[in-house]
């Protein structure tokens, strides 16, 4: 069963870019600890300030109910279109012989 503590240490670690595995190594904790505190078992004090500590943030923001947003935002988006444009300029069509159609023309 899922906390509010294993859901904000999961949304940290995920804000942080980090895989569980990463966490782990970034606190000097266990893969298995760290998968404890995302599935809302028992972990002492030390392991959170240890999990806090990687994640830069202060113990108290694991028990936060306000967690963070994601890191995707609507500049994400704008991106993700630019990226699009640039894929379009850089890699054309291989292999048609003529230029694509609007929708409706025939």
């Amino acid at each position: 069963m899922s906390t509010g503590l294993a859901d904000n240490v999961r949304k940290l670690r995920r804000t942080a870019g980090l895989s569980q595995e990463g966490l782990a190594e970034a606190a000097d904790l266990s893969l298995s600890t760290v998968r404890k505190a995302e599935q809302g078992g028992h972990v002492s004090m030390d392991t959170l300030g240890a999990l806090a500590r990687a994640l830069g943030v202060s113990t108290s923001a694991l028990f936060a109910t306000d967690t963070p947003k994601s890191v995707v935002g609507a500049e994400d988006e704008a991106n993700r279109r630019y990226l699009a444009e640039l894929r379009r300029a850089l890699m054309p069509p291989v292999g048609l012989s003529v230029p694509l159609s609007e929708p409706g023309e025939c």
